[in-house]
């Protein structure tokens, strides 16, 4: 038996229960979790924004753990080895998605800490063809948010598709996605204006000592002519080739319509409650293009890990025992953590 905290309804605060400890099978892997990074997508799991999930579920998807047991078909993965477990669990490896190495959009697969069981407990199950080996010079702390933070804002910002030397928005800057994004995107060569609620110094701090060029405040007040003045006026004239919006509201994205350059991407990654609402007649005029990103696949999954290995790219955490992780929740769904919390299992 083994601890675990569950979706047992939703909207509510996750329970600690005891679950029967499972034996791996196949390609499966028994892992022992010695922390779980918190991502906003466990807000909206957890809220049920995302549908009624198949409860009770364990949610958490990024989990760093040591294999205690290993499935008889496993082969690449041994008793020992230190492992990491994203949000894509597994997918079909049948289809033309996944032959053609597109496995983060199969139709059929499933998703750790959504529709299969996570990693905010004392033992998680992984598949050994999506796990990844964590490197020596990561941290367990340093290396979960890698996992899920880190692989979609390093895809996110390669999905811009932007010319070196441009300049590049990162809508959401202080969260999670956001401050790794400012490193890939500087590592790669962008110039960033890094857009926020920043209402804290530390935020504005943390994002400069990252790397943005520039900062643009944003508020709930603000209405869209008042942000693009803040673009005037913070912001020397320069085109605007790309807006990758972490921030998981919906008018994230239809402001995104009205600043980015004419010819621009814009890359949504946060998932808001609702429906996008943007201008046609702006998209159209201005031949703008709405690039979607989720997630990555196994191989951008070492790819990630590669890159932020070679230009010092870590995540600020903040570590708390996960008998905490419902107020870690409610501060994420209330705007009060930037960088990310990894939850220990000590």
């Amino acid at each position: 038996m083994f601890n675990a905290y569950q979706i047992e309804e939703h909207q509510k605060p996750l329970k600690l229960r005891q679950l029967k400890k499972p034996t791996p099978t196949g390609h499966e892997l028994l892992v022992k979790t010695k922390v779980s990074g918190v991502c906003h997508s466990d807000v909206h799991i957890v809220s049920g924004d995302w549908g009624v999930c198949k409860l009770p579920l364990t949610p958490g998807h990024e989990g760093i753990g040591i294999v205690e047991a290993v499935g008889s078909a496993v082969t690449q993965i041994k008793v020992g080895d230190r492992v990491g477990m994203a949000f894509l669990h597994h997918s079909c490896l049948n289809c033309h998605l996944c032959k053609s190495g597109r496995q983060n959009i199969c139709e059929n697969q499933n998703q750790s800490g959504f529709t299969v069981n996570g990693t905010f407990g004392e033992y998680f199950v992984g598949d050994e063809r999506f796990v990844a080996k964590i490197p020596d010079n990561y941290s367990d702390a340093e290396a979960a948010p890698i996992l899920c933070a880190g692989i979609t804002s390093y895809k996110a910002v390669l999905s811009a598709n932007a010319k070196p030397g441009a300049r590049i928005v990162i809508s959401g800057s202080c969260g999670g996605l956001g401050h790794l994004a400012i490193q890939y995107a500087k590592a790669m060569g962008y110039e960033v204006v890094a857009l926020d609620f920043f209402n804290d110094q530390d935020k504005e701090t943390m994002c400069r000592r990252l790397g943005a060029d520039f900062i643009v405040h944003c508020s709930k007040e603000n209405g869209e002519k008042t942000l693009l003045q803040e673009f005037k006026q913070l912001v020397p004239q320069k085109p605007i080739e790309a807006a990758i919006v972490f921030a998981p509201v919906a008018a994230a994205v239809s402001d995104a319509v009205s600043y980015v350059s004419p010819g621009g991407t814009i890359v949504p990654v946060g998932i808001p409650s609702g429906n996008f609402q943007i201008s046609a007649l702006k998209l159209i005029l201005k031949e703008l293009k709405v690039q979607g990103s989720i997630v990555g696949t196994p191989s951008d999954l070492k790819e990630v890990f590669l890159f932020s290995s070679k230009h010092n790219i870590k995540p600020r955490v903040e570590e708390k025992e996960m008998k905490y992780v419902n107020d870690v929740i409610h501060d994420l769904k209330d705007g009060k953590i930037s960088g990310r919390v990894v939850l220990t299992t000590k």
